[in-house]
């Protein structure tokens, strides 16, 4: 077990860490797993990438910089990170690049305007076209409508709250026949069939990416052996 896995297990497992942390502590990703996530994620000026828990933006400034016309979202709870993120935007980043990326001091859990609550989500599943995402400015994009590609670094009981919004934002994916991938760094998603349509085990310390894509239809199978 890597260095950084053990700190996070050991993390999960303490009964106050969830009184600070809604879904995982900070713990950056690393330059290595930055570029893995773009390799695994493929993605292209079409595409809007949302990072629930995104610290301090490293992972969309990354993004940005790499994929012309992409547009990253990142949601984050603790200000004190959003202002380190705001920082990293103006400090590395051109004036075109900023337009196309913003982070917003939110929980993660509340991004439909549900907070914990789980039983109204599947309500808002609307069948909202993709053919207008090009005229909306980065502030009106939103995680259920637009998000085409989703990061997650977060820790096992971080994703069993992010369950429902998980389920929500496939199945509209699958009414509206559109494509969505997730990557989850660290921690496999489980819930119901779900299965990892590849798993990377090739960055530094053997730490895990676990990368699922929807066709608009259904969820495409394990197309490579464990890499």
């Amino acid at each position: 077990m890597s260095d950084t896995l053990a700190i996070l297990q050991n993390n999960s497992n303490k009964d106050n860490t969830e009184d600070f942390f809604r879904l995982a502590p900070f713990n950056p990703s690393s330059q290595q797993i930055q570029e893995k996530a773009l390799d695994h994620l493929k993605l292209s000026k079409d595409d809007i990438l949302f990072d629930l828990g995104c610290g301090d933006g490293r992972l969309l400034c990354h993004a940005v910089q790499h994929v012309p016309g992409l547009r990253c979202v990142g949601i984050e709870i603790d200000p004190v990170y959003v202002e380190r993120a705001q920082r990293r935007i103006h400090e590395l980043l051109s004036v075109e690049a900023q337009s196309r990326m913003e982070i917003r001091c939110q929980d993660a859990l509340s991004v439909m305007g549900t907070g914990d609550e789980t039983t109204t989500i599947a309500t808002t599943i609307t069948t909202t076209s993709s053919s207008d995402t090009r005229h909306k400015s980065i502030s009106e994009l939103t995680l259920l409508d637009d998000a085409t590609a989703l990061y997650l670094f977060v820790l096992p009981k971080g994703l069993q709250k992010l369950l429902p919004i998980l389920e929500a934002l496939v199945q509209q994916r699958i009414k509206q026949q559109r494509t969505l991938r997730i990557l989850s760094y660290m921690f496999q998603i489980h819930h119901g069939d779900w299965e990892p349509t590849l798993v990377d085990r090739t960055a530094k310390g053997g730490c895990p990416i676990y990368y699922y894509e929807w066709n608009g239809i259904e969820q495409l199978p394990i197309h490579a052996r464990d890499t």
